[in-house]
């Protein structure tokens, strides 16, 4: 892996993907393009596993589960445990999280860890040169 590659947490609910991880799939898979990288995506919960197979339809390259009872309910320590490890493995430039409450608690935690920046409720993410540059809502999306 490279630092041209992208780690998107492909969040699950009840063994299944959330809408939420297709969009994050979609959005890693067109800032890799343009970063000449891959995609990889961590699926995190009770079940995940078979959801995995689910994210190649949305240009993901790579799956790294995390399955067990550990993982049944969200919590924030067990997902930024998971992130962490992911991240240690993939070395990626960027890692998406949904703007969900997991996406939301776990982002910072994992940018404060691995030193790193954290942007959150971006609506796009793009590349401008080698800069990368988030597109937030104005006025809380109105």
């Amino acid at each position: 892996m490279s630092n041209r590659d992208v780690l998107v947490v492909a969040e699950i609910r009840d063994g299944r993907l959330k809408k939420s991880a297709h969009e994050v799939a979609t959005a890693g898979r067109r800032l890799a393009d343009a970063l000449g990288g891959k995609v990889t995506a961590l699926v995190a919960g009770n079940g995940g596993s078979g959801a995995a197979a689910e994210l190649g339809k949305y240009g993901v390259d790579a799956v790294l589960t995390v399955d067990g009872p550990a993982y049944a309910r969200y919590t924030q320590a067990a997902l930024l445990a998971a992130v962490l490890a992911a991240a240690g493995k993939v070395a990626p430039r960027v890692i998406l999280f949904a703007a969900s409450v997991p996406g939301k608690e776990t982002a910072p935690a994992a940018a404060a860890k691995l030193g790193a920046a954290c942007i959150a409720d971006a609506v796009s993410v793009t590349l401008d040169g080698d800069a990368l540059v988030a597109s937030k809502p104005k006025l809380a999306g109105k």
